[in-house]
């Protein structure tokens, strides 16, 4: 159960005076009373009224004042913005307080105000540029020292330039400290409205160290290349963008050969714009490229290959089934480039899934220094999956070697099953000999 609110009958009256000329709300009106869930946190920073870069959610340090209401506002007031100011009281032993706030609503409008300590219920009245509060614990909660009473958010209007005036007048207030009643003096305040934020997002200049951009940097171009030499490991970049923007760029670590590196340009208002530099890192003059054009190894996704590939064998058939694509993967040899091959399923105009030839691929392995090897392959349809199951036994049958290899390895792998249980036989029977010899051992000794 909250606790009686005693206040001296003179409050009493001010209070039903006060609360008469707010002919359109209640005692307390609910609609303006909310609880400061939305408000921004108070830093108490100092104001100033430079142009910064940034907007971080701060007010100015609060005024030294002996006993009295103020307010405190955000660094940065900018058209087509809503700002949040703090009324603060500086007075002792404070319950309740009534007051009003006058300001220029050409280019201010009022949004919304929100009562900040817990305990405190508050009505507001707003009209023609004037907003008048009463507030008051309900828990006749003492409150000392530069208190922040209440959140009052105003939206600066869209035609309002840099160096506009917002001036504020608040008039004297009064406050019951739980004895009697106070007049606090009321303080003028003024701030300008600050400029807009930059929408630029463009580099001022560009450069790169031991390197000439082409084309030369102009602010509109965004896409430039430059060669380095090969004892360049990281391209040293001195990119600065206009006033108030910033830069990011990716990283700068340099491969032999094409790099590609980033520069964003990001604006105040948060528009952003990339630059792209193409670096190429020339070759060591003393390295000899190499002249390796195979595949040193080939994965099939179905079908069979014939003859088994081999890195020197540049011709093969392959026996595929009808309707299914086929994918050939190949493993050059180092800094060579050679690209998978699919083999579809439908095919080009002019030919039918029913020839016995369906068609030649090919894949072409690139050596690093420019030599090329083609490997060619010619593809044969069957009908059904037993059908390449028979080729590949018939394949197995026609080819010895592939047989003598099979035979070996079913008789190394007998041979090293064979060792195993020999091995295994010949421990177990030895312990149990052991044994007797021991005993007959003993009874020699003993005798």
């Amino acid at each position: 159960m909250k606790k009686a609110i005693k206040i001296p009958s003179i409050l009493l009256c001010l209070i039903v005076l006060f609360t008469a000329d707010f002919t359109v709300l209640p005692v307390l009106a609910e609609s303006d009373t909310v609880a400061s869930e939305e408000a921004a946190p108070i830093t108490n920073e100092p104001s100033t009224d430079a142009p910064a870069t940034e907007d971080p959610p701060v007010t100015e340090e609060a005024p030294t004042v002996t006993e009295g209401v103020t307010l405190t506002a955000p660094k940065a007031l900018r058209a087509g913005e809503e700002v949040t100011f703090t009324l603060l009281c500086n007075t002792a032993n404070l319950r309740a307080i009534q007051g009003s706030l006058t300001y220029d609503p050409a280019i201010l409008a009022y949004v919304k105000s929100e009562v900040i300590p817990e305990d405190w219920e508050m009505t507001f009245s707003h009209a023609d540029g004037t907003l008048k509060y009463l507030g008051l614990s309900t828990e006749n909660r003492d409150l000392t020292g530069a208190i922040e009473l209440i959140h009052i958010t105003f939206r600066i209007v869209d035609t309002a330039v840099e160096g506009d005036e917002l001036s504020f007048t608040l008039s004297d207030a009064t406050v019951y400290n739980g004895s009697e009643e106070v007049i606090l003096p009321g303080d003028g305040f003024a701030r300008t409205v600050t400029r807009p934020l930059s929408t630029e997002c463009t580099l001022e200049s560009l450069s790169v160290e031991g390197g000439n951009l082409t084309p030369a940097f102009s602010p509109d171009i965004t896409e430039y290349s430059v060669t380095l030499p090969y004892t360049t490991y990281y391209a040293d970049i001195s990119a600065i963008a206009c006033e108030y923007g910033q830069v990011k760029l990716s990283s700068r670590e340099l491969k032999v050969g094409e790099n590609e590196i980033r520069i964003t340009v990001i604006s105040e208002s948060g528009l952003q714009q990339v630059y792209t530099v193409n670096v190429t890192r020339l070759a060591d003059p003393n390295y000899v490229p190499s002249s390796d054009n195979r595949i040193l190894s080939l994965e099939l996704s179905d079908g069979l290959l014939f003859p088994a590939f081999s890195p020197e064998i540049n011709e093969y058939s392959i026996y595929l089934v009808k309707g299914q694509d086929v994918t050939l993967t190949p493993t050059p040899a180092d800094n060579a480039i050679a690209d998978p091959l699919t083999i579809p399923a439908e095919r080009a105009p002019g030919t039918t899934l029913d020839e016995a030839t369906a068609g030649t691929f090919t894949i072409v392995c690139k050596a690093e220094d420019g030599t090329a090897r083609t490997y060619t392959f010619h593809t044969i349809l069957l009908d059904t999956p037993e059908e390449l199951a028979k080729v590949q036994t018939s394949v197995m049958a026609e080819n010895p070697w592939t047989a003598i290899l099979i035979f070996s390895f079913a008789a190394v792998t007998v041979f090293f099953l064979g060792f195993v249980v020999s091995h295994l036989f010949h421990a177990r029977n030895g312990k149990k000999e052991s044994a007797p010899r021991k005993e007959e051992k003993e009874h020699k000794e003993s005798e």
